[in-house]
């Protein structure tokens, strides 16, 4: 698979190669991008210097709940939406980053899954 930009466009990108795989294949990525966020994220993506440096700053616990919010989406083949506004011209900005979720999990009348929703991942500067 190849490298994909880290952009909007690089994440719908990316959604659809991995959401062309078969289950198996797609739940050993799903497994892979649980058991380490920052890892995944950097052998899919091409990273700036910067960016893979604010990558790895990021708290393990949070890209651990990331990690495991992205490996149920793959699960379910749900959108994945990056929020990725260019840099301001003020080089004294600071970064933020977050996920925010639409996702509704039912069990139907024979206790079937129905999932469905998004997730999104926003980054702000402030």
């Amino acid at each position: 698979m190849p490298l994909f930009p880290f952009s909007p466009e690089g994440v719908q990108d990316l959604l659809a190669e991995l959401y062309a795989l078969p289950d198996p294949d797609l739940a050993i990525e799903a497994n892979a991008i649980s058991s380490d966020f920052k890892l995944w994220i950097a052998d899919k993506f091409i990273l700036s210097a910067g960016q893979l440096s604010y990558l790895n700053a990021i708290s393990n616990g949070v890209t651990d709940y990331y990690g495991q919010q992205c490996s149920f989406c793959f699960g379910n083949r749900l959108e994945i939406i990056l929020n990725y506004p260019d840099k301001p011209d003020n080089p004294s900005y600071s970064k933020w980053n977050a996920s925010t979720n639409t996702i509704t999990v039912e069990a139907d009348g024979t206790g079937q899954s129905k999932v469905f929703g998004e997730l999104t991942f926003s980054l702000t500067y402030v």
